[in-house]
């Protein structure tokens, strides 16, 4: 009699939950029928909409190392890398797998008169902000060699940034679903056009074929550079560091297309960038 009732009983439907890997996420094969060409509830999904923690260096004075600031992340030391969103601290070195570049710019206001940011542009061609040229990043003054610091630098006022949208390598193990942005700027930028001088050597085993850039593991570690006798920071040296791991592959493809639609799409931003973390060579750090 009871195997009787138990038969008669309507099998539960079992509900299928994610992993927790998001960006290696496939969905079950019957929500493949409801599909449309454009993915439904991302209408007025826009620029801004999606922002995705950054990779930074602590230097000297910066308010994270700075015990008694509000944003200070205990035990973090300058020459240190740490997610800006999370505050987890790599240590002096940390292993990455880029997976594209994209550039930017990003006018910042004067420390001294409050901060913030002018300007910027997402394509490198349009500005927004108080651009004075109506947005045109070629003809702006801003953008010309020799108007940082009011005229008074060499270097420009708005600052072009290199930015890698990465997945970390933590004790060899692939942290697909914590993507961040490492983003290089001044004395940063050696290390990444390293990175891509490296993966663009890169070749598959035929030797012709070049590799993806998301196939390839880096070993970014900083190094104190002294700039004066009294100006020092922390500046980033890049390196090969081997190869993602076969069963690791399908999550690194899958960031990768994930990050790449966003960008093509022009969803794809940096956390917010504050100009203190990058301090230029020549400014106390």
């Amino acid at each position: 009699m009871k195997n009787q009732a138990a038969a008669k009983q309507p099998a539960k439907e079992e509900i299928i939950k994610p992993p927790s890997t998001a960006l290696a996420t496939t969905a079950p094969d019957y929500l493949s029928d409801y599909a449309t060409e454009k993915p439904e509830g991302f209408e007025e999904v826009g620029a801004g909409d999606v922002k995705v923690p950054r990779l930074a260096v602590a230097q000297k004075g910066n308010p994270q190392v700075e015990e008694g600031n509000k944003d200070y992340i205990s035990g973090l030391r300058p020459g240190q890398f740490f997610n800006t969103t999370t505050g987890e601290n790599y240590g002096k070195t940390v292993h990455i797998v880029p997976l594209l570049k994209f550039e930017n710019r990003i006018r910042f206001g004067d420390m001294d008169k409050g901060g913030g940011i002018l300007c910027r542009s997402d394509d490198m061609i349009h500005g927004v902000g108080d651009n004075p040229v109506n947005g045109d990043c070629q003809r702006c003054p801003y953008a010309k060699f020799g108007s940082a610091r009011d005229g008074k630098g060499k270097g420009k006022a708005c600052n072009e940034f290199k930015n890698f949208p990465a997945l970390t390598v933590i004790d060899a193990k692939l942290k697909s679903d914590e993507p961040l942005v490492w983003s290089a700027k001044s004395s940063h930028i050696e290390a990444a056009q390293e990175v891509i001088g490296l993966a663009s050597r890169r070749r598959l085993a035929d030797g012709k074929t070049r590799a993806a850039m998301w196939m390839c593991v880096f070993s970014l570690t900083t190094e104190l550079k002294n700039w004066s006798q009294t100006i020092t920071s922390y500046i980033i040296k890049a390196d090969n560091a081997g190869w993602v791991a076969g069963i690791d592959t399908p999550m690194a493809k899958s960031a990768f297309d994930f990050m790449h639609e966003l960008r093509e799409q022009h969803r794809l931003i940096t956390d917010e960038v504050k100009a203190e973390e990058f301090p230029e060579p020549g400014s106390a750090g």
